[in-house]
């Protein structure tokens, strides 16, 4: 469990959608507070809280608005890896996660959980428990996961109304909103490149934020990362003075040599593995 640092402005997204997210959770506690005053709970007793299914590609922001959004309701984060947990995971661990969020109010973020999404008929009881807690939990719960599946689903409240998800029908019934978190267009890139650049970096006059997002269609983890090893190489030339956007350019082209490089060794194993099978 921890306090996430991570404000909204921070977060870039498409306007629309980050604001849709937003309205969804900003007024949860009050909504919480008249549902308890209105005696409401005497006649839904389980199933009132929220479910935000984050899903898309790995570095398109799922991750960072979590964590803005539990900052903007002032909540520490309860973050379960859950492939970490395992398929057999025990009922006791199951209902500590759910109580320890529910005493510390913290929001429950499920990190790559994509195995909770498929039919229960797949894998052991511990998803069915899993799914129960969930309607019990009057709180937000969110959820990420990178994959995308096949079975076209209509989410009244989703922006994308028919994205490809395979779901569990009892999990679906549960999700609050589904958002497809998709890859940055050039004018979102262009601020990505600005919002890693902290003010009290000098940017060489060589270095043209919008020709890198035109040129290099990154998503805002890997400008991330971009940005983390140029420092890291203009620090190894000069560690007082690193002057690193002034051969931004040369680190940018030499990173993402290596990335492609990496994903050709990749695919090439991949083929020959299969070829000697």
């Amino acid at each position: 469990m921890y306090t996430p640092v991570v404000d909204l402005t921070q977060v870039i997204l498409p306007e629309e959608q980050k604001q849709l997210i937003v309205r969804t959770v900003a007024n949860f506690d009050n909504f919480s507070k008249a549902r308890k005053r209105l005696a409401f709970d005497e006649t839904m007793s389980y199933g009132t809280g929220i479910l935000l299914l984050f899903f898309g590609k790995s570095g398109t922001g799922k991750t960072m608005m979590a964590n803005a959004v539990a900052k903007m309701l002032g909540k520490r984060i309860l973050l379960i890896n859950y492939p970490s947990l395992g398929y057999n995971v025990s009922d006791q661990v199951i209902k500590w996660l759910f109580r320890e969020a529910k005493l510390n109010d913290a929001v429950l973020f499920f990190d790559e959980c994509e195995s909770i999404f498929q039919s229960r008929d797949t894998f052991s009881g511990g998803v069915n428990l899993l799914l129960t807690e969930i309607e019990r939990h009057d709180s937000l719960i969110i959820m990420a996961t990178n994959r995308a599946y096949g079975i076209i689903l209509s989410l009244s409240l989703s922006l994308t109304n028919q994205s490809k998800i395979d779901l569990d029908e009892a999990m679906h019934r549960r999700i609050t909103l589904a958002i497809e978190f998709k890859n940055p267009d050039p004018f979102l890139r262009t601020d990505i490149w600005k919002a890693h650049v902290p003010s009290s970096v000098g940017v060489g006059d060589d270095v043209k934020f919008n020709e890198l997002a035109i040129k290099y269609e990154l998503t805002g983890g890997l400008i991330k990362n971009a940005i983390l090893y140029a420092l890291s190489e203009a620090v190894s030339r000069d560690a007082d003075k690193p002057g690193i956007f002034f051969t931004l350019y040369l680190f940018i082209y030499l990173f993402i040599f290596i990335s492609l490089l990496f994903v050709s060794f990749y695919y090439l194993f991949i083929f020959k593995f299969l070829f000697f099978l």
